[in-house]
């Protein structure tokens, strides 16, 4: 579920979404749907990077690997060093628009009163023991059109 559907209001989600920022440079949303999304609000306004998307992996993991990715681009400058990821077995992929347009990150366009451009997101593709056997290739790819 989301915060919308445990019942906050809007002024109570935007108030935790500007606190998340305010303290950590970015808030993660977390959508425990069918497939499971989190992605980050903040990434971009603060750092110049594109904002981090997870799809299909359980709601804390996505989190911690939202945490994990923005820390090194906040450490970074705003910038990713994609070798440290592919070191770690993470990789990233630019968001193909049409994901965009489909109100699969609504509370980023929420908070911010605009659809995400083109650019704007990028997804995580997670490490593979994050993953059981049986679902590692099983990741819905953004960087492909819907």
């Amino acid at each position: 579920m989301c915060l919308r559907c445990d019942g906050y209001s809007e002024k109570q989600i935007q108030q935790m979404t500007e606190m998340q920022i305010a303290v950590h440079g970015w808030g993660v949303v977390a959508v425990d749907d069918h497939p499971p999304v989190a992605y980050s609000i903040g990434v971009l306004e603060n750092y110049g990077h594109p904002e981090l998307v997870v799809m299909d992996i359980a709601t804390v993991a996505a989190q911690q690997l939202i945490n994990h990715v923005g820390a090194l681009i906040r450490d970074g400058g705003g910038a990713l060093d994609r070798d440290v990821l592919s070191g770690q077995g993470i990789q990233i992929v630019e968001v193909h628009p049409t994901h965009l347009r489909s109100g699969l990150v609504g509370g980023w366009a929420r908070y911010y009163g605009e659809r995400p451009r083109a650019g704007d997101f990028v997804q995580i593709l997670p490490p593979p023991q994050l993953l059981c056997a049986c679902h590692r290739d099983m990741i819905h790819r953004l960087d492909l059109a819907a």
